[in-house]
């Protein structure tokens, strides 16, 4: 039985710096970034870490409210504080997320392997 090869790129090398419509995976984030590109807002991966940090902070200030024993002495002013994290949430915040779980799922991995 014959079987064909096919290799999509044979000779093209492409860097994967920037996304554009010739490097995007599909076309929603490239020939249709211009008219999707408010809902990145929502649907990114910069914006679901956003919304974790803002779940795990409101669930931090919902602890601290209950009062648990030893969360009694966070002041109630530091919850507008605590909020400020995701309201203030930036693209470089977003990063330093990824940079620690890469650096978690790598110790992860480690610990795996003893």
């Amino acid at each position: 039985n014959f079987v064909p090869s096919f290799n999509p790129t044979p000779n093209i090398i492409i860097v994967m710096n920037e996304l554009t419509a010739l490097t995007a995976v599909s076309p929603i984030d490239g020939r249709y970034h211009s008219k999707t590109q408010s809902l990145s807002q929502y649907f990114s991966e910069a914006a679901l870490i956003r919304y974790r940090v803002k779940v795990e902070v409101e669930y931090f200030i919902a602890l601290c409210e209950l009062p648990l024993p030893a969360l009694k002495d966070v002041p109630s002013a530091t919850a507008e504080q605590l909020r400020d994290i995701y309201r203030n949430f930036t693209l470089a915040d977003a990063q330093r997320v990824k940079d620690i779980e890469a650096i978690i799922a790598e110790k992860e991995k480690e610990l795996m392997e003893v």
